[in-house]
């Protein structure tokens, strides 16, 4: 049962919100082949001035659109955590 933290930048809607949830959670029973039923997952929203995320050379400008997952879970192999990445 991995523990999914989503840190967003504060305003989006609850559709919005269910629908990273939902497809983290996708991801996790997927790759992990984790039981439908087990879903452990936090939302963390943060005023912008809160959550600084920028750029460490990949070129990608930082928005109010930034999201920062945190998969805490026992070891995985190679390959379901690349099929949870992909």
């Amino acid at each position: 049962m991995p523990l999914i933290k989503i840190d967003l930048i504060d305003g989006r809607s609850d559709d919005q919100v269910k629908t990273l949830l939902d497809a983290a959670h996708c991801a996790v029973v997927e790759a992990f082949q984790v039981p439908e039923g087990d879903r452990y997952q936090i939302v963390n929203e943060h005023r912008p001035s809160r959550l600084i995320v920028k750029d460490t050379g990949l070129g990608i400008d930082q928005t109010d659109n930034v999201v920062v997952i945190t998969v805490i879970s026992r070891p995985r192999t190679e390959e379901s955590k690349v099929l949870f990445y992909q």
